[in-house]
């Protein structure tokens, strides 16, 4: 499986999330996901911040 920056993936809040529920084994989902789910459904762009890439559980672990 190839990894891409959760960064990259913004604006596709919905598929970043229905990513990381059907692949639980993988870092994340990103900590971030929720501010990105509220902008995108605002019709606003979420603005960069250190943490994008960050998951909220490690490789493998659980949250």
């Amino acid at each position: 499986m190839d990894w891409y920056n959760a960064a990259n993936f913004k604006n596709s809040p919905y598929k970043l999330r229905e990513f990381h529920t059907a692949n639980s084994i993988c870092p994340g989902p990103p900590t971030r996901l929720d501010y990105w789910l509220e902008c995108w459904e605002q019709g606003e762009d979420a603005d960069n911040h250190s943490d994008d890439n960050r998951p909220r559980r490690p490789l493998g672990g659980t949250s």
